[in-house]
């Protein structure tokens, strides 16, 4: 396996096989060098029979993860985190006054400025995005125009129908009161006090 490419944040606890001797990351490169080039579960006519495309085999993993992968043989970044979104994905989209695209599982500090090499520059906090959850790609066979990629990031839906029944399900937000902080405030200061003592 050469040119792969996979940086993974997260477990698997379950969908693929990992025995005791390996460790899921393992698994998961040599897995995913194994599954076709088709960008979707429509297999198209160069595809071998009995290979999984890689949102079909990411649909299958089950635990708290978030990926970045580079697929060599389609030029294809595929990125993703998983149904629950448990591990954080964050994506700088490029923009008139930065034209990277980037990919983190957090936000670096200096991220959150305009001019990168000034410690004072202005804060833009919309700079980093938390994509939501799912399986997403950007292919690099994209032609060129002027110089510059011409891509674009798609989401593929997840192909188990409970993990969408799952995504779906509508949860409350809910705002925790001024009394509810100041108790939580008054505890977290007894418990300091406590370990200051002992």
């Amino acid at each position: 396996m050469k040119n792969i490419l996979l940086f993974l944040t997260g477990e698997v606890f379950g969908g693929i096989e990992i025995s005791n001797d390996s460790n899921d990351a393992e698994v998961l490169i040599e897995s995913l060098s194994k599954c076709c080039n088709c960008l979707s579960r429509q297999h198209d006519a160069a595809c071998s029979s009995g290979k999984y495309s890689v949102p079909e085999f990411l649909s299958k993993i089950k635990g708290p993860w978030a990926l970045i992968y580079w697929q060599e043989s389609s030029k294809t970044i595929w990125f993703g985190r998983d149904a629950l979104g448990r591990r954080s994905l964050l994506i700088h989209r490029p923009n008139i006054k930065d034209s990277r695209l980037m990919l983190s599982s957090i936000s670096p500090p200096y991220a959150l400025h305009a001019d990168f090499g000034s410690e004072n520059g202005p804060c833009e906090p919309s700079f980093w995005e938390e994509l939501p959850c799912g399986v997403y790609n950007l292919s690099m066979n994209a032609s060129k125009m002027d110089g510059n990629w011409v891509c674009e990031v798609k989401r593929h839906d997840w192909l188990d129908p409970l993990l969408q029944e799952l995504i779906k399900w509508d949860r409350s937000l809910v705002e925790p009161t001024p009394d509810v902080l100041s108790d939580v405030h008054k505890t977290c200061s007894n418990e300091q006090e406590q370990r200051g003592k002992g």
